[in-house]
Formats: structure tokens, C-alpha cells, sequence
């Protein structure tokens, strides 16, 4: 790609300027309006265009080092995405272009943050996918998909034909060697909904990283209501002025969405300060938010005729071409176009700090580091006094209802159904084995159910509390078992005997409840039909399985540490 004329540094502050002059004034600050924190990344994982990848990563550095040279305090930083291909590119480059070298010292600096981004490791085709489950169990199904997505992960592959290559480093694993931990992994799975399989191998290799929560509208995903259940979901995550819509906790990551409602998408860049400035407009202040803006885009580098399938993304041309993999001369924009877009990524980022943020009190520049830092996080244990609080809130919430709660909320911290079923189990145990319930309980990582059913279970019968406990001595085993294993040991059963009766997960988690709010051994509880989908699970979106929605119960809010 020619490298055509550039602006000089002057001509582009003084267009920058301009822009941001042109830009009515930040929205008008609501009474008690919550704070808007921006998540700036740029998404650079083309290993065969080097040229423009090259260009694309330079112009975002320089802009990065350019605005953070004036001022630092508001936490401007950008998250750079790359693949494990773009990984190993880099690093065989930087004899020739030293980007390596610029990215890990800047790293350093704490100007830049790296992450991973998936979806575009060679190749498409060829990317490990478990197939159909037809007969397999929980446990067998949960080991197939294990197999494909420990590949994705680690394994390295052919740059081209996506071929793996033994003994060789790709994926999440590729980055970490290159860069150390990722501080947000994303684009690992297509579906969306439950990545289960997915975590117990990014809790080795980044066990702090960020993970993608909802992503924004795709029609080919043919998700009927896929907004409304967004909202829905966001609107469960966000209970209190604590919590962000964007932001909650799955499987013991926190998750970050694109997404919480139509008007928040994120943001381009390119598109310019007026198009940021609108959609801020829009938001419910009511709550902090996250927006993600992206700079440095692929797409400002390519004709009209090249963003369309199926020959994009670039990457889709080198995949299916690998005998002429790089983009011809005439697929990418005019110099002067291409200037443009990143003039116009100056001056978004320009208008965000100096119109909205004096504006908006508490609203910041936020990295994946400083994110994650923001999140109250969990006990290592929970006292008998939080213990028996979420006891009484989980039947207070569940009422009559056959459906579970959405979480469980204690001293305004919140609790997922997985983490109260391990908690109820762990004390019911004790109780049964020293007659009383314990000081604390130990809070460990556990998953949601591995078969997710639709049977609401039995509608009669009776047990005791001594039977209930019985049955949670065991389960709590099982749960505090972190080894490795092909499909994990500490996952909420799907079913459970207790008493002769084989009733569901909720089922018992009720049970429990209701045992350890009235601890005499021979005291009845009745048993009652019970969904296993609160309402926050039926609304999930997802392309997957019901059955393997298991995640759905390790939803959450994450609370924010006061600002105070």
C-alpha cells in the first residue's frame, strides 16, 4: 500500500481542533447523573496485510503517546487486540520495525494495555468445533467441547491454512508468551450465551482478564427479541447506582458488554465526536455505564466494496486465496480518506476529554486493569451472619414462584445461585457433622449446572432437614474439588437424591434454604417444582443448547467501589 501524502502534525491539531469546536457541548448534566467511564481499544489482527497493520498499530500509538504527552490523570490508556498469529508476527517483524519493542515498553508505561481478540485465527474453516451432542452425556458432551476449546486457546497453527502445528504456541497462550497476561480475551467462541469450556483454561492462563459479555445486534445470529433480552439482562446486572448495565460477573470472570440497550453500540472512533456526543444523549443516566470506542479501524482503511462478504474481512481473502493472500492496490481508501478517519479518531477521543469529562463528574478513561481494579471482589469466606442473610433472601425473593431469583443479595453484596447452592451445601454439611452451622464458609469458584433441564421436578413428598443435609454433605465435596479433570468436579449437580426423591438443582437449593433457616433434624420440608431458569436465564440470548446454559446461574451484578 503507497504510503502517500501525510498531514503535518500542526495541520492535523488544527483540523482536530476545529472538529471538537464544531461539537455542540456535552449533554446537559442530569440531577445525580451517574458517571461514564470509556473503554478505548483497537482491534489489530491481520498477520497477512502488513502493511496496514503496521500503519493501523503506529497511528494508534501515536495518538495514544500524543494525548497522554498533555495529560495523564484522567486515565486515558488503549487496549490492543491481537491475535495469536498477529503475536507471532510481531515478533518475527520487529528485527525490521521494532512495534514489538514500542508495544511491551508502552505496555510498561501503562499507556497501552494488550488483550486478545479470537475470532480471526487462521482459519475459519478449520477452527476445532465439538459437532452435535446426539447421546452424549453431561460429562462426555463437557469433554468434547473441552478438547475444541483447549485448541482454540493454545494450539498454533499455519498462518495460512490454519493447519496446527505441534510443539508451537497459538491462541491465548501465543499472546501471553509474547506479552504476558492479557487484561481482556474475547473472540474465543462464535456462540453466544455459555462459554463454560472455555474457563478453566483461561483461569490458567489470565485469571484477571476481562471477557466479552453480551455482544451488540447481528442479524445472521437470527436471535428472535434479541434486544428486548438484552435490555432485560442489563436491566438484572444493574439493581443499584453501584452497578453498570455493561458489567457483571459469569463464571467467575467479570464481562463486559457492547451493549445494554439499542441506543449504546460501540462507539466508532472515525465516525467522529457528534456521533459519540448523540448516543450519550440517549443513555439512562440513572446508572453508570461503560462505552467502549474503538480507534484505529480496519474499516477506515477499505474501500466500500471490501467490508462486505465474502470477501471480508481482509483475512477471509487470505484464508481462501493462501496461493495470493494480501489485498490488491485498489481495495483500500484514497490517502486522503484514510487521514480522515484518523483525524476524526483525534478528535472523538479530544472531545471526550475536554467536553465531556469536566462536564460529567466522576466519568474517566478506564483500561481493563483499571476496570477490573473497580470491582468489589469476592470473600475468600462468608461469616454464619452473611450466610443466614442470604438464606432469608433467597426465600424472600423466591416467594411462591416456581422460578429461582435472579442472584441473592447480602449487605448490598450479590450472589449467584451457584455460589449460594456451594455456600448452603458447605454449611448444611457442617451442621450434620458438629450440630451447628459454621462461623464462616469457604467461598470457592464454582459452575452452574452441566445439563441445564426443563423438568420442573416432583410436585409431592416430603424430607427432612437431616436428609437435606445429608445429601449437602456429600455435594459440598464434590464442589470444593478444583483437580483437573476432563469435565470439572465442582459444578452445581444437575439433579440430586435426597430422601428417595430426585428432585432438580433448585429444587434443592430451596430445600437447603429452607433446612438451614430452621436447623432441627426431623423438621419436614416439602418438596415443590422448581424451574432451573430464573428469569435472567429464560431472557439470555444465546445460540446454543438450553441444556448447556448451565452459566446462567453464576449471573450477577459486579458492584463498583465507591468512588468516594
Amino acid at each position: 500500500m503507497k504510503s502517500g501524502r501525510t498531514f503535518t502534525l500542526s495541520v492535523r491539531i488544527a483540523i482536530c481542533a476545529c472538529v471538537v469546536a464544531c461539537v455542540p457541548a456535552a449533554s446537559a448534566v442530569l440531577p445525580n447523573a451517574e458517571p461514564v467511564y470509556f473503554y478505548v481499544f483497537a482491534r489489530i489482527d491481520d498477520h497477512v496485510n502488513r502493511e496496514m497493520s503496521e500503519e493501523r498499530l503506529r497511528r494508534t500509538l501515536d495518538l495514544v503517546e500524543r494525548l497522554r504527552s498533555k495529560r495523564r490523570s484522567d486515565g486515558l490508556s488503549c487496549t490492543i487486540l491481537v491475535s495469536g498469529a498477529m503475536a507471532g508476527a510481531l515478533a518475527e517483524w520487529n528485527a525490521s520495525d521494532g512495534l514489538l519493542d514500542r508495544l511491551r515498553s508502552m505496555k510498561r508505561d501503562g499507556a497501552i494495555e494488550i488483550g486478545y481478540f479470537g475470532a480471526n485465527e487462521p482459519t475459519y474453516t478449520s477452527r476445532p468445533r465439538p459437532g452435535y451432542r446426539n447421546r452424549l452425556g453431561p460429562d462426555d458432551w463437557w469433554t468434547v467441547r473441552s478438547k475444541a476449546a483447549q485448541s482454540i486457546l493454545m494450539d498454533g497453527r499455519d498462518p495460512l491454512t490454519g493447519r496446527v502445528i505441534p510443539g508451537r504456541a497459538g491462541g491465548v497462550k501465543a499472546v501471553a508468551d509474547v506479552f504476558g497476561e492479557p487484561s481482556y480475551i474475547g473472540g474465543f467462541t462464535w456462540n453466544v450465551g455459555g462459554d463454560s469450556e472455555f474457563v478453566p483454561y483461561i483461569r490458567k492462563l489470565s485469571p484477571h482478564a476481562i471477557l466479552p459479555g453480551l455482544p451488540m445486534p447481528n442479524p445472521s445470529l437470527q436471535i428472535h427479541g434479541y434486544g428486548a433480552s438484552v435490555e432485560g439482562v442489563a436491566a438484572a446486572m444493574s439493581p443499584a447506582a453501584n452497578t453498570a448495565p455493561e458489567l457483571f460477573w459469569q463464571d467467575g470472570f467479570v464481562r463486559l458488554s457492547e451493549t445494554s440497550a439499542p441506543s449504546l453500540v460501540v462507539a466508532k472512533g472515525d465516525a467522529g465526536p457528534e456521533a459519540l456526543s448523540k448516543m450519550l444523549e440517549s443513555l439512562d443516566r440513572k446508572r453508570p455505564h461503560i462505552v467502549q470506542v474503538e480507534i484505529g479501524r480496519q474499516d477506515a482503511h477499505l474501500r466500500p466494496q471490501y467490508l462486505t462478504a465474502p470477501i471480508y474481512p481482509p483475512l477471509r481473502v487470505a484464508y481462501d486465496h493462501p496461493d495470493h493472500p494480501k489485498l490488491p492496490e485498489y481495495a483500500f481508501r484514497p490517502r486522503e480518506e484514510i487521514e480522515a478517519a484518523y483525524q476524526k479518531d483525534e478528535a472523538t477521543l479530544q472531545w471526550v476529554r475536554e467536553r465531556f469529562l469536566p462536564q460529567n463528574g466522576g466519568s474517566s478513561f478506564v483500561s481493563g486493569g483499571s476496570l477490573g481494579a473497580s470491582v468489589v471482589p469476592d470473600d475468600v469466606s462468608v461469616s454464619r451472619a452473611v450466610l443466614l442473610q442470604l438464606t432469608t433472601d433467597l426465600l424472600a425473593r423466591w416467594g411462591t414462584d416456581t422460578y429461582p431469583p435472579y442472584w441473592v443479595q447480602s449487605n448490598g453484596r450479590y450472589f449467584s445461585l451457584a455460589q449460594v447452592f456451594l455456600l448452603l451445601a458447605e454449611a448444611l454439611g457442617e451442621w450434620r457433622r458438629t450440630g451447628a452451622i459454621p462461623e464462616s464458609a469457604p467461598l470457592g469458584f464454582v459452575f452452574g449446572p452441566r445439563d441445564l433441564s426443563d423438568d420442573p421436578g416432583p410436585n409431592i413428598g416430603t424430607v427432612t432437614v437431616a436428609q437435606v443435609a445429608e445429601a449437602a454433605a456429600g455435594i459440598a465435596v464434590e464442589l470444593n474439588d478444583q483437580s483437573a479433570s476432563p469435565a470439572p468436579h465442582n459444578a452445581v449437580p444437575s439433579s440430586v437424591v435426597v430422601g428417595g426423591i430426585r428432585v432438580n438443582a433448585a429444587q434443592f437449593l430451596r430445600l437447603m434454604a429452607d433446612a438451614a433457616s430452621n436447623c432441627v433434624s426431623g423438621r419436614e420440608l416439602r418438596v415443590r417444582l422448581c424451574n432451573m431458569f430464573s428469569p435472567a436465564g429464560e431472557m439470555y440470548p444465546r445460540t446454543i443448547s438450553r441444556r448447556d446454559e448451565g452459566q446462567v446461574w453464576t449471573l450477577r451484578p459486579a458492584e463498583l467501589k465507591s468512588r468516594d
